[in-house]
């Protein structure tokens, strides 16, 4: 995800929060190294999750029913994925997949937790990274697009009619976030990752202390995939702030790893970087240059204030490494 905008500031009066930042800062190290001194937070599967791990896929990749002893013979309409596959190949067998899908009795988090796993899997279990928006990998964008398609297809679609219909509410209508629980709506991706939190400040806490001491790119990538996804950094940030956070943050990793600006990087480059480790500091100290040079103008909110919060909360991961 790659989209040029100019920053702007907001008005001449406003004031940066930073010393205020660096307190709250202060106090979610502390929260944090208390959990784990105490060690009170625990990482558990969600039940669904860990039920859709534990039993055959509704759409599953390959099916075991051969008595022992018995040499298993795919029956002529599985589709395998094999792992020499192309990320092409891969993505045409698993729409073929969702084309003969059942999800029939299954809740909309049993559903996304299946189609999550089977997407994670197919791409070695890197799709929080892939989801990320930050890295382009190995056609990562085709990747992130079609799981979206079918999360789409197969959850928030289905789900959103089903709501309009008994209540003739959309989203974005008061008392649709009500609706959307009453009929099954969650944190789905909170759900398919394990996370069994209850709020979003528990939900940021259980990802860092996750990747805690984890500092190549790719738990980088990971790590960010899943506090967006779950919906922390819209939470911390609001929704625009999030979305030019991402936007720098991106476009900062792809100088750091790629300097020259005419390059143009190969799928093998961009995989081969991700077992690098990601100097966190370095990368704060470029987001804050650029914050300092840019020309603010037009925004709703305090951009200057949220990014400040943003690089402060990027600063104190490096801490945890």
């Amino acid at each position: 995800m790659r989209i040029e905008r100019q920053m702007a500031r907001p008005s001449a009066g406003a004031k940066k929060a930073q010393s205020n930042n660096e307190q709250k800062a202060s106090n979610f190290q502390q929260t944090l190294a208390a959990k784990r001194t105490e060690d009170v937070l625990t990482l558990s599967r969600q039940p669904a999750a860990e039920e859709m791990r534990q039993k055959p896929s509704a759409a599953s990749m390959t099916a075991s029913t051969a008595p022992a002893g018995v040499k298993e013979q795919s029956p002529p309409d599985e589709i395998v994925l094999l792992p020499g596959d192309s990320t092409e190949t891969k993505l045409e067998k698993l729409r073929q997949i969702a084309d003969t899908a059942d999800y029939t009795g299954m809740s909309y988090t049993e559903i996304y937790c299946d189609i999550w796993n089977r997407y994670n899997e197919a791409f070695g279990g890197k799709m929080s990274a892939i989801t990320s928006g930050l890295w382009r990998g190995d056609n990562w964008y085709s990747i992130n697009n079609q799981f979206s398609i079918m999360t789409d297809k197969f959850v928030f679609c289905p789900l959103d009619r089903e709501i309009f219909k008994d209540s003739g509410l959309s989203s974005g209508d008061k008392g649709y976030h009500e609706q959307y629980v009453a009929h099954g709506g969650k944190n789905f991706r909170a759900a398919a990752l394990g996370y069994q939190v209850d709020n979003f400040e528990d939900c940021e806490l259980a990802i860092r202390l996750k990747y805690a001491g984890k500092n190549t790119l790719l738990d980088f990538l990971n790590m960010q995939g899943e506090l967006f996804a779950t919906g922390v950094m819209d939470h911390k940030l609001g929704s625009e702030g999030a979305f030019w956070y991402q936007n720098d943050l991106e476009n900062k990793l792809q100088t750091m790893f790629f300097p020259d600006p005419w390059a143009q990087p190969t799928s093998g480059q961009y995989i081969a970087a991700l077992r690098f480790q990601v100097d966190i500091p370095k990368l704060a100290a470029d987001m804050r240059q650029s914050l300092s040079q840019a020309n603010f103008s037009g925004f709703n909110f305090d951009i200057e204030e949220v990014m400040d919060k943003a690089i402060d909360d990027l600063l104190s991961i490096a801490d945890e490494q």
